[in-house]
C-alpha cells in the first residue's frame, strides 16, 4: 500500500474502535469528498520515520547470510506448508 492508503487505513481502524458502523460510513464519505481532512497524527510519522530508519540500520549490522535465513524464514512462514497446533 502507498503511505496515504496505510495513513487513511490507520485513521479507519481509529475511528472504528471508537465508533459505530453509520458514523463510520460518514467518515469514509466525508474524506473521499474532501470534507475532512485524513492526516496522520504527528506520533505516527516519527515512529514511520524511526521505523524506516531502524529496518536499514539492522539491514547495515545483519551479514548476508542472516539476512537470508531472515527472509526465508518469513517465506516459509508466509507460503509454507501450515502445520496444525500440538503437532
Amino acid at each position: 500500500l502507498k503511505h496515504y492508503q496505510q495513513a487513511a487505513l490507520a485513521t479507519l481502524r481509529r475511528f472504528l474502535e471508537e465508533r459505530d458502523y453509520n458514523q463510520l460510513g460518514k467518515l469514509v464519505v466525508d474524506i473521499a469528498t474532501g470534507q475532512v481532512e485524513d492526516d496522520m497524527r504527528p506520533v505516527n510519522k516519527a515512529k514511520r520515520k524511526a521505523g524506516m530508519s531502524g529496518g536499514a540500520a539492522r539491514a547495515r549490522i545483519l551479514s548476508s547470510r542472516e539476512r537470508r535465513q531472515i527472509a526465508r524464514d518469513a517465506a516459509n512462514a508466509r507460503w509454507g506448508k501450515k502445520v496444525a497446533v500440538g503437532q
